[in-house]
């Protein structure tokens, strides 16, 4: 064996002074180092939280959420149920799904346990251990799951149910219900459950289990897990649940024969009905179930988009979706294909894929199964899935566009690769645009995993049901909300790329309608060529609300960076054909 480098040497130091807690030398972390570490988390960047990082630095301290999530100190621009909550590294690690970092913490020994409502950290004896003993996917897997669902506790939950804590009570916040059983858990219950070793030929080791009825929180058996709870006595909304389900299956059944109907008298054709999940049983399995039966599939004319291709590529497997890890894209392909025991296959503990992983556009297993109609495949999302709910989409009635000015940018008669530029003034209507402001607003931020992309944030969305009609005059499948929220955020001189969707048809032409205005820098300036860049400048369209400009995709073009003045940057982007 050849010597070690000094970083090995260091590196396994590191992981000694780890496993004895007491050797490791942690200082706390000052707030230029907090804020740096955390816009890291968001940029993909997990150099900070290296072994010999993490165990000279207090991993477990409660910090304050990036500045980014605000703007002007009054709206919210991070859909973040935490935010304005302290938050630790791992914590928000977890909540962004930054699945490297979460390992790296873990095995540099931060706490998940440790929150606002429990600075000291609920931990059960041999949290540490287990942690490092099971693979490292699940490990990473249950942080997540357990960190994403105290993001949504509930302060007033009832912990009567939480029995497993002892007579008195003495829960750990924040309490949780889980899913599917509907039993009243604290943060120490459920990590208890994750230390103890299987019970039974039917539990595998690193599963997060509901501390009072031991079932699985994100694998197949819903209805035999609420079951066993309401017979245990442990969850009293496990027992409503089981008898609002007959009374809400007889509802859904009845609701969808009224919308086929609906939808014959409207003229023929194929049906396009709702898609829905009973949240009137608090999203319950047997209310899921209940659901399962009656689905109304979406239209294939509703959704445009590439999914059929990328669903015949088998060889592939499932990695044409290249903004989800390889397992969640697989679960999307599975989930397509009506391939359910893949689907179930990937959603088991060891996998460590949570079936509410959205790719870039929100499109969830539950969703592709829904378009696809893959019943099969949609059944087993629905037992298995965390949050149901996130794969609706909700139809809004839209005025049409009246008085809009155009002007001509570049003209269609040039031999400029821009030719046929145009921009137009009040295209769309204000009701509109507000309906625009909150559909962003209920949308997370996509996390920026490519370094070209500048301080700008993304968030996508499947346009199911032709929200953006009445801006193009066409459905648009794939929209993209464009964030520039920090001065000298902006994009160097490039050509946009086209998009071929499920008919063959190769769209052409980028539209960008801007959501706000910049008194000051943050034009989209076309430019003569990509070689002569920033000095040949052909036009340049200042960002006003509700002005939509249009140009060839071949177009080079920059964004100029935004100042401080002139923030926030908001549009929207989309490819028309």
């Amino acid at each position: 064996m050849g010597r070690e480098t000094l970083r090995q040497r260091e590196r396994r130091a590191a992981h000694f002074r780890v496993r004895h807690e007491g050797l490791a030398d942690r200082a706390p972390v000052d707030a230029a180092t907090v804020q740096q570490c955390l816009r890291g988390l968001d940029k993909h960047n997990c150099n900070h939280f290296g072994v010999r990082a993490c165990v000279r630095m207090e991993l477990d301290g409660l910090h304050e959420p990036p500045s980014h999530a605000w703007c002007g100190g009054t709206r919210c621009l991070l859909p973040w149920p935490a935010v304005g909550k302290r938050t630790t590294f791992i914590a928000y690690a977890a909540w962004r799904r930054r699945d490297p970092a979460v390992k790296q913490l873990i095995v540099g020994g931060a706490d998940p346990t440790v929150s606002e409502a429990a600075a000291e950290g609920c931990a059960p004896a041999g949290l540490r251990q287990a942690l490092h003993s099971v693979a490292p996917r699940s490990a990473v897997y249950a942080v997540a799951q357990i960190a994403c669902d105290a993001c949504g506790a509930r302060p007033g939950e009832d912990g009567g149910a939480a029995a497993r804590c002892g007579p008195l009570l003495r829960c750990a916040p924040p309490l949780l219900r889980c899913t599917p059983c509907g039993c009243v858990c604290c943060e120490r219950c459920l990590w208890s459950t994750f230390c103890e070793p299987p019970q039974s030929q039917s539990e595998e080791r690193g599963e997060v289990r509901c501390g009072a009825c031991r079932a699985s929180l994100h694998t197949p058996g819903g209805e035999e897990a609420e079951e066993g709870a309401a017979l245990a006595g442990h969850c009293r909304a496990a027992s409503r649940a089981s008898s609002a389900a007959s009374a809400f299956e007889e509802e859904a059944e009845a609701a969808a024969e009224a919308a086929d109907q609906e939808a014959d008298q409207e003229g023929g054709g194929e049906e396009c009905g709702r898609f829905g999940v009973g949240e009137g049983v608090g999203g319950s399995p047997a209310g899921r179930a209940a659901v399962a039966g009656p689905y109304s599939f979406l239209r294939p004319n509703c959704i445009v988009c590439n999914l059929d291709r990328t669903c015949r590529m088998a060889g592939r497997r499932g990695d044409a979706f290249a903004a989800l890890p390889p397992r969640a894209a697989a679960a999307n392909y599975a989930a397509g294909s009506s391939d359910t025991a893949l689907l179930r296959a990937l959603c088991s503990a060891n996998a460590g894929v949570s079936l509410d992983t959205a790719d870039e556009y929100g499109m969830t297993p539950l969703h592709v199964a829904a378009w696809r109609g893959a019943a099969a495949s949609g059944d087993a999302a629905l037992r298995a899935a965390w949050c149901p709910a996130r794969a609706l989409q909700t139809a809004v009635p839209l005025p049409t566009v009246r008085g809009a000015g155009l002007r001509v940018l570049i003209s269609s008669r040039e031999g400029h690769a821009g030719a046929g530029s145009v921009v137009i003034d009040g295209a769309v209507p204000e009701p509109l645009l507000e309906k625009l402001d909150a559909l962003f607003a209920s949308l997370p931020l996509a996390p920026r995993y490519k370094c070209t992309q500048g301080l700008n944030d993304r968030a996508y969305f499947c346009d199911a049901e032709g929200w953006g009609v009445p801006i193009v005059g066409t459905p648009i499948a794939h929209m993209r909300f464009l964030l520039y929220a920090e001065a000298g955020g902006g994009l160097p001189p490039h050509v946009d790329l086209s998009r071929t969707d499920a008919t063959g048809r190769t769209s052409t032409h980028t539209f960008i309608l801007y959501l706000s205005g910049c008194a000051e820098g943050g034009e989209t300036v076309l430019l003569e060529s990509l070689s002569l860049g920033k000095g040949s400048v052909r036009a340049a369209v200042t960002p006003v609300r509700g002005r939509l400009l249009l140009f060839p995709h071949a177009c080079p073009h920059l964004a100029r960076p935004v100042v401080a003045e002139g923030l926030p940057k908001l549009l929207l982007r989309g490819e028309m054909y």
